[in-house]
């Protein structure tokens, strides 16, 4: 191991953090937070602890497929086959309960109290009360994803629409329920993400336009109008948002097609106050000699609650990590 790195296989587009802290949710300096991600040698749900950069495997072969996520006070994996919701105990290494409802994708509210269920295309999603799993309300929309929580828990932002004419939609969850359409621009492409800020005053988004091509752009709310578009090469990346409130941290992490444009080996830090960004080398971090030893491109992304750790996967081998203390930089 070397420069903080270590040799992983995450072969997926999934990257979650869970802080083990109590059943009420995740609290700054709580608990210890860890990273899980999928291990395609050994078919299990691979553990980082970002404090001592070391691995371990939680669950088996059964939980490898379709988890998505990790609930909000970290002591369960949440697996989404179709047909049902399935929580797993990290603890007990069992399966607890399982909740009978269309699951295709799933995120937890920060505050570890909802839960929202995407139940697939053409079917809408549901938002379910915890620790209960009882509903607390339906959304009927046929085409809806991509649902992602407000950093106070109280707003729930996804897409609607199909693939190619997109749209944010805003559901006020609590104490009564509203849905509404969020005036956005016309991205390049099609939206296949959007993560608020902290205040929510901003909407970070990121669209595709080419399959070697999309776009990430920064939304004010308030003024309507759209103050940072920047186009990326090959794309395919993610979005992560620091709670701090100071910086959205992004990715180009490119795909399998061999005849594509090459992926950089850096991550980007969007900084929310100058509206500018910055590049972070990844160069010469690399654990092999791949693409000249010194390769190594970043895709899923994610940053513990406290926002003060941020963990990057090399992008479509994943057989490296990064952990990148955002305070000190």
């Amino acid at each position: 191991m070397r420069h903080g790195l270590l040799s992983v296989v995450l072969i997926v587009a999934v990257l979650a953090v869970g802080c083990d802290s109590g059943p009420t949710g995740p609290k700054p300096h709580a608990g210890q937070c860890y990273f899980y991600g999928q291990d395609n040698w050994s078919m299990g749900i691979t553990r980082l602890n970002p404090s001592t950069c070391t691995l371990d495997t939680v669950g088996d072969s059964t939980m490898y497929y379709f988890t998505h996520a990790v609930s909000a006070d970290g002591r369960y994996l949440l697996k989404t086959p179709g047909e049902s919701l399935i929580v797993y105990s990290i603890e007990r290494r069992r399966v607890e309960r399982v909740v009978h409802i269309r699951a295709t994708e799933v995120s937890c509210s920060p505050d570890g109290r909802l839960m929202a269920v995407e139940r697939g295309e053409g079917y809408g999603l549901t938002i379910l009360n915890l620790p209960g799993y009882d509903t607390r309300c339906e959304i009927n929309m046929a085409k809806v994803g991509g649902s992602i929580f407000s950093h106070d828990s109280r707003t729930l932002y996804c897409l609607d629409g199909t693939p190619y004419l997109r749209q944010v939609l805003r559901i006020r969850v609590g104490p009564s329920l509203s849905i509404e359409a969020v005036p956005t621009p016309t991205m390049p492409g099609a939206l296949i993400q959007v993560v608020p800020s902290v205040d929510e005053k901003l909407l970070f988004l990121y669209s595709r336009w080419h399959w070697d091509g999309c776009t990430f752009g920064v939304w004010d709310v308030t003024c309507d109008s759209l103050i940072y578009l920047s186009d990326l090469r090959p794309g395919a990346g993610w979005i992560a948002v620091s709670s701090d409130g100071r910086n959205a941290f992004y990715t180009n992490g490119g795909n399998l097609h061999i005849d594509g444009t090459p992926p950089p080996s850096a991550f980007y830090r969007y900084d929310i106050a100058s509206n500018t960004v910055e590049e972070i080398s990844t160069r010469g971090l690399a654990n092999d000699s791949t693409a000249g030893g010194d390769f190594l491109p970043i895709g899923p992304l994610a940053i513990t609650p406290d926002g003060r750790t941020l963990v990057g996967v090399r992008a479509v081998l994943g057989t490296d990590a990064i952990v990148y203390d955002i305070q000190r930089r």
